[in-house]
């Protein structure tokens, strides 16, 4: 699909933007292996628990879709019991 020019979102990305989104995406991937979550939650609290805190771009959208990912089997179980 984004071989086609009306439907690329990416296609008027710099060379430098669509880098960084890549380099994005696969952040937030490899943030939903489960053998990185209890080092992720702790991570954040240390950052949170700080006088001023301040969160990068990658790790907060990446914790995002990993909360999706693990509460996405719950919605099932809801919908189907």
């Amino acid at each position: 699909i984004l071989r086609e020019d009306e439907c690329n979102i990416l296609q008027n990305l710099s060379r430098e933007e669509f880098r960084e989104f890549r380099s994005l995406v696969i952040d937030m991937v490899l943030a939903t292996d489960m053998s990185f979550h209890f080092q992720q939650l702790k991570n954040m609290k240390n950052i949170l628990s700080l006088a001023e805190p301040s969160v990068d771009k990658s790790k907060a959208v990446s914790l995002v879709l990993h909360c999706c990912d693990i509460s996405h089997p719950a919605k099932r179980w809801d919908l189907h019991h």
